[in-house]
């Protein structure tokens, strides 16, 4: 027999579609839907108007989540919305990029409550049953894991952060080339009020050459939550801007352990007690923060972070369906198409993962196929527009060998957990439950062309290269969450055969005691095995996680120059600054990355570029001056090594260079002292 939950979902068919309120009449979708449109059109105004226009997405999130009537519970809800609403950001990015108002703050809320009010219009008011459900489900013990887990990502990333001003923030990603990047496209994003795909000839000057159709929903998601905070779409300062950046990407990290947690307890299924679920979801999203997630952070993927926040609620949501096929739909096509907007490397493993659900769910949204087919129709359209903006650089399967820097996942880890998730999903109990099979198809698809990959990289290259180990990431992610339904069965069963607490004090602590235990224990061989697999060849001493929590990444006199060399250039003069100070040596990739993060700070990335290359490695004064009569724009150098200086003038003295200028830096402590040294 199956088991109810609190809610009266089954446990062994949670995807059961109920009434959903049909039949209540015409009258019923507009009871309240008055109230709903006031509150919303009028409150952004408010807010706006006394400066908290912080508070609006927060009304509106919670706007979004009350959209949702299959049966969840409250936090099920939030996380659903949050992954909803960033594919409507991408889409509101998209109308914003033709718009006269940009990102204006208040004109993407009364966009955002326009369409809100709208689904509420469609959807109707929920009935009483509907509103008992919600009422009775605020928070369930259930949800305490997810809380916990999530309080301990997001303290876990950002703590490094929050007592340090701009310049130490920069000195903690100095290394991270990739975030330098993704910081010129959000900048760039919000000084120019939209897509650069469509703003093309605005980002020639801001952003590399062939960067700026990269896909843009991570930067835009955080463009707009920027122009709330600040509440103006008006760019700041460079360095201010830069250091919001960090805060907010570093947030991103821990909102994918919080949405990993999520959707293993989702996965897991309602009707598993709580302190079973603690274990699991402290487990998986300590794996993910401690282990594999700091080398992503360090190395700045933001994106690719981004983008598997959102396949993590993808999975869970094929795994484990919303009792409403329309809401279902609904979901997973705007999730589909906020990965397409944000990673689209992941789109393979979503449309597998899609498959799956959709093979094993064909009954329901068949007998809704005019849904469906516009559902599909509407996400597969705007999924294929970042597609389309990069076909020329992206449209051939030679990319897949392309190489690249990225730090492989813990092999160690991952094969053995991949294993034993594969044996209980293939066991009795796991193949009589509908999610569980489902779950076993989305980790052998998500396997399948992880290691399809890896095949076809050997026949064509002779060894595995970047694109791989981004498709482990995949990979990984999938085993957590799909460890998830691997266990829910057998924890279900423990929660059945679980026997009531004593009277007594020990009664009563003894479950919370035993969860505590196996939580612990869990934790602890995570933990130590939180090392790389070839420390030494991958270039890390100790764990990412350590490396991170303790700041041993940051270079304070790298970034202290770099932004006192920003402060102290002539500014809008036309030249390109330069930076050749120091040892220009591939070992060190704190100094060489010095020109990148003057170029974003300077916004001039689309033109000092070729400099960032040119000065990746130690120069010669005739090498710099013959690269300033190539150069297409007049160049600012910066030197630190007086001899190289005498160099530059033996070689300008018979050269015919272009007019360029040479400036002499000699720094004490955080305080740089330039001295120009005009030549030609």
């Amino acid at each position: 027999m199956p088991i109810k939950t609190l809610n009266g979902a089954s446990a062994s068919d949670p995807a059961r579609p109920d009434s959903g309120g049909r039949g209540r009449g015409t009258a019923s979708r507009w009871t309240g839907a008055p109230v709903f449109a006031a509150v919303l059109l009028l409150a952004p105004v408010l807010l706006h108007l006394v400066s908290a226009d912080l508070l609006t997405p927060l009304l509106l999130w919670t706007a979004a989540a009350s959209l949702i009537r299959s049966r969840t519970s409250l936090l099920d809800r939030l996380f659903i919305s949050a992954a909803v609403l960033v594919g409507w950001i991408c889409v509101l990015g998209l109308i914003a990029s033709f718009w006269p108002w940009g990102l204006d703050p208040l004109a993407l809320a009364e966009t955002t409550a326009l369409a809100l009010t709208g689904v509420r219009v469609l959807r109707g008011a929920p009935d009483d049953s509907a509103r008992r459900r919600t009422r009775r489900n605020l928070l369930p013990a259930r949800d305490v894991p997810v809380l916990l887990t999530s309080a301990f990502g997001f303290a876990f990333f950002l703590r490094p952060l929050l007592h340090r001003d701009a310049v130490d923030r920069l000195a903690l990603v100095i290394t991270s080339e990739d975030l330098g990047r993704h910081f010129a496209l959000y900048d760039s994003m919000i000084r120019f009020s939209g897509y650069l795909a469509l703003r093309a000839d605005d980002a020639a000057r801001t952003i590399q050459e062939g960067v700026y159709t990269y896909p843009p929903g991570s930067h835009m998601t955080l463009a707009v939550l920027t122009s709330f905070v600040r509440g103006t779409d008006a760019p700041a300062a460079p360095l201010h801007a830069l250091s919001l950046f960090i805060l907010l990407s570093t947030a991103v990290a821990g909102a994918l352990v919080a949405f990993t947690a999520w959707a293993v307890r989702w996965a897991a299924g309602p009707a598993v007690a709580a302190r079973f679920l603690l274990p699991v979801c402290l487990a998986g999203g300590v794996w993910v923060a401690v282990v594999e997630l700091p080398r992503l952070v360090l190395t700045g993927f933001l994106s690719e972070i981004f983008g598997l926040a959102l396949f993590a609620v993808f999975l869970a949501l094929a795994v484990r369906p919303l009792s409403r096929t329309g809401e279902q739909l609904v979901c997973m096509g705007a999730v589909f198409v906020a990965i397409a907007c944000s990673y689209y490397l992941l789109l393979p493993a979503t449309g597998l993962v899609a498959l799956v659900w959709a093979w094993a769910h064909r009954r329901r949204w068949l007998r809704q196929i005019g849904r469906t087919l516009l559902a599909a129709a509407a996400a597969g359209v705007l999924a294929l527009l970042p597609i389309a903006a990069n076909w020329a650089s992206a449209g051939s399967a030679s990319v897949l060998t392309v190489p690249g820097a990225v730090y492989p996942v813990s092999r160690h880890l991952l094969y053995p957990v991949l294993a034993v998730a594969a044996v209980l999903l293939l066991g009795r109990g796991a193949r009589r439950n509908p999610s569980a099979r489902v779950a076993a198809g989305c980790l052998a698809a998500t396997g399948l062309l992880a290691f399809g990959i890896r095949e076809y990289q050997m026949a064509v290259a002779g060894q595995t290269s970047y694109f791989f180990e981004k498709m482990m990431h995949g990979l990984f992610l999938a085993t957590v969450v799909t460890a998830g339904a691997a266990v829910g069965p057998a924890l279900l069963a423990a929660s059945r055969r679980a026997r009531p607490a004593g009277t007594g004090v020990l009664g009563r602590l003894a479950p919370a005691v035993t969860a505590l235990v196996a939580t612990a224990c869990l934790l602890a061989a995570l933990l130590m095995n939180s090392q790389p697999d070839l420390a030494k060849d991958s270039g890390w001493s100790s764990s990412a996680g350590r490396v991170y929590l303790r700041a041993q990444s940051a270079h304070p006199r790298i970034a202290d120059q770099v932004t006192a060399i920003d402060r102290a250039r002539p500014k809008d003069d036309g030249k390109v600054s330069m930076l050749l100070l120091g040892d220009r040596v591939p070992t060190d990739p704190a100094r060489i990355e010095d020109n990148l993060w003057l170029g974003v700070l300077s916004r001039d990335q689309g033109l000092s570029w070729r400099a960032w290359t040119f000065a990746l490695k130690g120069r010669t004064g005739q090498e710099i001056v013959d690269f300033a009569d190539q150069s297409a724009v007049p160049l600012r150098i910066y030197l630190s090594d007086p001899e190289l200086l005498a160099q530059v003038r033996q070689a300008a003295r018979t050269g015919h260079h272009k007019a360029l200028d040479v400036v002499m830096v000699t720094f004490e402590g955080h305080r740089a002292e330039l001295a120009p040294q005009r030549l030609g």
